[in-house]
């Protein structure tokens, strides 16, 4: 009884001085485990590490960015463990959002690419979220990645298969064929998503839809029509 209300007394007056600003700046005490937990042997030390860099710029709006931590961030995607991997992802994110994210080149791309199947149902939907940056270099590329992606499109969970839709068609988007193709494939299933006994899977179905029509409806029409020649 005396230990509680002695720790309760201690967080009391440890949130009165973080909130008239006595309370020294903790950061210094906190990068160091962070650090440490980023090369942790334990997965979820690793999981957690990551996630925690992330918070820590998020309650240093306006904070000089860290190279060394980026850079071991970036290393990080190909942790062996998916969740590290998708973790890093939402951390760069995080960190890099006022130059624009998470650089995606071609090795990073093929990486998460070859790695999607490994992560969960959301993980799935974050990496391919994240991948619709990328612009293939070749149309040799295009269809490798369009090969690769097949077997989500048709996935029988609809948040992986939106998502997968919606890379398609920005990928695609000079390929109207292509597209239309996809969206054949996946209207039913995605319609059926819209049916769910599930709240949220009805709200993330209609979310899909309407950024895929909004993508679709930016794209020229798979079939232009044939204007004839006026009569002389």
């Amino acid at each position: 009884m005396e230990l509680s209300k002695s720790l309760t007394a201690l967080w009391t007056d440890f949130r009165a001085l973080c909130l008239c600003g006595r309370l020294p700046s903790l950061v210094e005490y906190v990068e160091q485990p962070l650090t440490a937990g980023l090369r942790d042997r334990a997965a979820c030390v690793r999981r957690v590490a990551v996630l925690g860099w992330a918070k820590l710029y998020n309650l240093q709006p306006g904070s000089e960015t860290d190279a060394t931590v980026v850079n071991e961030l970036y290393s990080l995607l190909r942790d062996p463990d998916p969740v590290v991997m998708v973790n890093c992802l939402r951390a760069l994110e995080e960190i890099l959002k006022e130059e624009g994210g998470v650089v995606i080149n071609k090795p990073i791309t093929h990486h998460l690419l070859n790695r999607l199947k490994e992560c969960d149902i959301w993980g799935q939907s974050e990496v391919l979220r994240v991948l619709q940056r990328y612009r293939p270099q070749s149309e040799d590329e295009l269809f490798d990645i369009l090969s690769l992606l097949d077997s989500s499109l048709v996935s029988p969970h609809p948040p992986v298969m939106a998502a997968t839709l919606c890379l398609f068609l920005s990928l695609c988007s000079s390929l109207p064929a292509v597209s239309q193709a996809a969206l054949e494939r996946v209207r039913g299933p995605l319609l059926a998503a819209c049916g769910s006994g599930s709240r949220e899977m009805r709200f993330t179905a209609l979310c899909h839809i309407q950024q895929a029509s909004r993508i679709a409806t930016s794209m020229p029409p798979a079939n232009p029509p044939i204007h004839s020649a006026p009569r002389l």
